[in-house]
């Protein structure tokens, strides 16, 4: 049986690479939200981006879309589709934060991002995606600049299941007469 299901934590993965990849940002610069090993000191005049990928609860869920097909070699392979939505999580702190997410919010819509989208089965859902809120946040007494930005998208999964098909069958029929 295949799977062909990305799991949140490698979404994030996903996400923190490709924003890091898109603004030109170091490794240090885009963490996970929330990561194991918890997350190291910021000076309040560096820029850091967090990550965070949920599943939002969603009916499309429960519909499935199922295929058959029948192999040369008298196998039957059952695909087994369907769909969830999920939302990015982005919280940027620092000088620059609310440019990296208006950047951020204007890079999604480019070629570049609906390949990488298409490439992981991801489909932005541009109407449930709103505009980054820029606010203050007081952090040991002093006002850090802060941005966030909430990104949904379609995720498409998917169960590839390969079984014997039936090669003989015997049918018979009984009445109260006995065997026809």
């Amino acid at each position: 049986m295949e799977f062909n299901i990305t799991s949140l934590e490698q979404f994030d993965l996903l996400f923190a690479d490709f924003i890091q990849e898109q603004l030109g940002l170091q490794d240090d610069q885009v963490l996970l939200a929330y990561s194991e090993k918890g997350q190291p000191n910021q000076k309040i005049t560096g820029d850091r981006i967090y990550v965070n990928t949920q599943q939002e609860l969603d009916e499309r869920r429960i519909y499935k879309d199922r295929h058959q097909k029948v192999n040369q070699d008298g196998t039957v392979t059952i695909s087994q589709y369907t769909m969830r939505t999920i939302c990015l999580s982005i919280i940027a702190y620092g000088p620059n934060s609310d440019v990296y997410m208006n950047s951020l919010n204007e890079l999604v819509y480019t070629d570049t991002a609906k390949r990488f989208f298409y490439d992981n089965n991801l489909a932005l859902i541009p109407d449930r995606t709103s505009y980054q809120s820029n606010i203050r946040e007081n952090i040991n007494e002093r006002w850090w600049k802060r941005s966030d930005l909430k990104l949904y998208f379609y995720n498409s999964s998917s169960i590839v299941d390969t079984v014997n098909a039936i090669e003989t069958y015997d049918i018979r029929l009984y009445t109260e007469k006995g065997e026809v």
